[in-house]
């Protein structure tokens, strides 16, 4: 039982889930790093990921008015949720109790407890305005930047890191390590 029900496709979850759990720590001092925050508002679906180093969020557009909720799951079930999920139209029913978290799809229910503690305030990190902006080529961009690290391996706590510099010269972008 819980207090809050919201359903949304599988296909939208597990996307989602996808292009920010990279970016959420698998084992931080700082326990809020170590889960994604899913944060619901008005019809919009928030999910971020955040490391200390790294930020990945992204939003969709959900149908109906759901009730506003904000929690952080832990990395690792959202990470077993993401595989567990399929890309289809069938529904995923999230239910929300005082400290735990049930995902519920076909005859499964997922069950895990939330972290309880704030999140980073995300929103103050990314700027509003820049003094350069530039379009790129995802698929371009990727694999040079995949190209580059192969090279630039570092290992700091445990963790691999791939540092690579990105030079901007008229209508080139120069990708070294």
């Amino acid at each position: 039982k819980g207090d809050k029900r919201y359903t949304f496709p599988q296909h939208l979850i597990r996307r989602m889930i996808n292009e920010t759990i990279f970016a959420a720590a698998q084992s931080d001092q700082r326990v809020a790093f170590n889960g994604e925050l899913l944060k619901i508002t008005g019809n919009t679906l928030t999910i971020v990921g955040c490391d200390g180093n790294r930020l990945s969020g992204v939003s969709e557009e959900i149908e109906g008015d759901a009730p506003d909720c904000e929690i952080i799951i832990p990395a690792k079930f959202m990470s077993e949720l993401s595989k567990m999920l399929r890309d289809s139209e069938d529904e995923v029913t999230m239910i929300i109790g005082n400290k735990h978290v049930i995902f519920k799809f076909e005859s499964v229910y997922f069950f895990c407890r939330m972290i309880e503690t704030k999140y980073l305030d995300y929103e103050r990190v990314i700027p509003r305005s820049f003094a350069t902006e530039v379009y790129l080529s995802p698929a371009e961009l990727r694999d040079a930047l995949e190209r580059a690290s192969i090279i630039s391996e570092d290992k700091l706590g445990g963790n691999t890191r791939a540092h690579v510099k990105l030079e901007f010269h008229d209508k080139t972008v120069a990708v070294s390590s």
